[in-house]
């Protein structure tokens, strides 16, 4: 449930972000923390997907 759960929220963001041309994506932002001098390289790195699972995982642990 949790991966579902992280992403539906994911999927809202990326529609989000389409619609109003913002950056809204929790992935991409997270990679800028990650790898703050790589920020074009590192767009879509797999450390922020992995970190986002990871934070999406350990909240519907909480509220579950």
């Amino acid at each position: 449930m949790a991966v579902v759960a992280t992403s539906g929220m994911t999927l809202f963001s990326y529609l989000l972000s389409w619609i109003s041309k913002e950056k809204f994506l929790e992935t991409v932002l997270l990679n800028q923390l990650i790898f703050p001098f790589k920020k074009e390289q590192k767009k879509h790195h797999i450390a922020g997907v992995g970190v986002h699972y990871a934070v999406g995982y350990f909240f519907s642990s909480i509220y579950c």
